[in-house]
């Protein structure tokens, strides 16, 4: 049997993993809310994307990348946090899901932020595709 405190680096993994999802989260919305606000705000913003097609479509690329990037680090979250959950439940570790149940995301929640995240990038992909042509 193992050391009654071989758990601890593991929630420490656990809770590392866990800021960095909501680190990126938060970024994520925050880039989107802002590109958001800066396509309905400003009309030099939509002057300059309805000035080319070049343009608009090249600001809908970087925010398709941008979605992606988003979606893969979703994905890596949740691949890192079952590989963690697995070892939690390897019997040579006893620690109480407990320690640890602050830091994990439940699936409604988890199902949520990324749709709402989805949402937005829709949106904002719709805006910049809506802006009127200039000229």
């Amino acid at each position: 049997m193992s050391d009654t405190n071989d758990w601890q680096p593991l929630a420490t993994a656990i809770r590392e993993i866990y800021k960095l999802y909501l680190d990126i989260l938060t970024k994520t919305l925050g880039f989107l809310l802002l590109g958001i606000g800066w396509v309905v705000t400003s009309a030099s913003a939509r002057k300059v994307i309805g000035s080319d097609d070049v343009v608009r479509w090249g600001a809908v690329l970087v925010i398709a990348i941008f979605l992606v990037m988003h979606t893969l680090a979703t994905i890596w979250y949740v691949a890192r946090i079952r590989d963690k959950l697995d070892l939690l439940n390897d019997r040579r570790f006893h620690l109480d899901k407990r320690y640890v149940s602050e830091f994990l995301i439940g699936k409604r929640i988890f199902v949520f932020n990324w749709s709402l995240s989805l949402l937005l990038f829709v949106v904002l992909i719709v805006l910049v595709l809506r802006v009127p042509r200039a000229g």
